[in-house]
């Protein structure tokens, strides 16, 4: 299993940056090659909530689905994709 991590430190509350970064309205803010992204339910993300996310790499459109595993606000979100 390929497993990808990164971290950088934001001077800012917990609890505002988990709610940005779990917009998926402002994604393209911080991910610039996605043209495209929707979740599903709409509302807030819980486990099992789908986000699908259209981008652009390399001059060719990607379809990507992640489905939320884990998801501890304030604190952790895991997503599965293939």
């Amino acid at each position: 299993m390929i497993r990808q991590e990164h971290r950088i430190v934001i001077r800012r509350p917990v609890a505002h940056v988990f709610e940005y970064m779990d917009d998926v309205a402002r994604e393209h803010e911080w991910q610039p090659n996605i043209v495209e992204a929707s979740q599903e339910p709409p509302g807030p993300t819980t486990v099992g909530t789908r986000k699908r996310y259209t981008s652009k790499f390399m001059g060719k459109r990607i379809i990507n689905t992640y489905v939320t595993t884990v998801f501890e606000p304030d604190r952790r979100v895991v997503y599965e994709t293939t």
